[in-house]
């Protein structure tokens, strides 16, 4: 069984005008909320780096209240969920290369290390990463 992540499809990592993505479907008008799609873009393009929602807000011009209920408005979810999500499937889309281990996966999508990203890859998708490299790449993905 393989499984599709939200930008494996898309590929194209530009904020649809709409806001209307797969991820962050539109629930209230982003003019309403300016600085909204400036974290949204943060999140899809700068997922790796050292994130939480007082960085956002501070970067977008906002108090960390006003970013959490502009960005439920917008989006329908929390800031920290879908930064989470983000680094998650940017984990995925990274262990369909065949040899690469999930140290630096969990490094590099700022997942903190293997045993974090092991416990968050298996919530979000249900399945272990070695099961979702194995679909990939059959059972010798057991051994990475």
């Amino acid at each position: 069984m393989k499984l599709q992540s939200y930008d494996a499809c898309a590929g194209d990592l530009s904020l649809p005008d709409s806001l209307e993505h797969e991820s962050f479907p539109a629930v209230a008008d982003e003019a309403d909320f300016p600085g909204i799609t400036k974290v949204i873009r943060t999140i899809r393009e700068e997922y790796s780096r050292p994130l939480n929602v007082s960085t956002l807000a501070r970067e977008c011009g906002m108090s960390v209240r006003s970013l959490h209920r502009g960005y439920r408005a917008v989006t329908g979810n929390t800031v920290g969920r879908d930064l989470l999500n983000r680094r998650i499937e940017a984990a995925a889309d990274m262990l369909r290369e065949d040899d690469i281990k999930l140290e630096p996966v969990a490094m590099e999508t700022g997942l903190r290390n293997a045993k974090n990203l092991c416990r968050l890859f298996k919530e979000h998708f249900g399945i272990t990463p070695g099961q979702w490299k194995e679909s990939f790449h059959g059972t010798c993905a057991r051994n990475a």
